[in-house]
């Protein structure tokens, strides 16, 4: 019973340094874990700087929308339709997104996310 002992408190010692050092630098990453293909194309469009043209920004404020509305709600909880969305496009990929009662068409470059087209959703029958 000594050695049992003896060992346990070695795997005792080792575990606690570990988790101490497991702590530590997971607390330093500061990435999002999104496995899945809609959350990860979202928060990487979050990332990026976000360019609307002035008719769209008109039409935001038709929809009683506020200026952080695409990145505080449309890129962070809307859903992509990848059967409409064009992943592969060169050289900027083509992305249909849908959040409550809106439909929004988004282009995301290297370096930028332009919203190109947004409407009102018609109320399914």
């Amino acid at each position: 019973m000594d050695k049992f002992s003896h060992r346990f408190r070695f795997y005792s010692i080792g575990f606690v340094i570990g988790l101490f050092f497991l702590i530590i630098f997971l607390n330093q990453r500061s990435s999002c874990m999104n496995y899945f293909p809609n959350g990860r194309v979202l928060t990487e469009m979050q990332g990026k700087k976000i360019i609307v043209d002035s008719a769209i920004e008109q039409q935001l404020k038709s929809y009683n929308k506020p200026n952080n509305w695409v990145r505080d709600s449309l890129l962070m909880d809307g859903d992509i339709d990848f059967d409409k969305s064009e992943p592969r496009a060169k050289p900027c990929s083509k992305y249909y997104i849908e959040y409550q009662n809106m439909e929004a068409y988004v282009t995301k470059c290297k370096d930028e996310v332009i919203l190109t087209k947004i409407n009102r959703l018609q109320p399914k029958k």
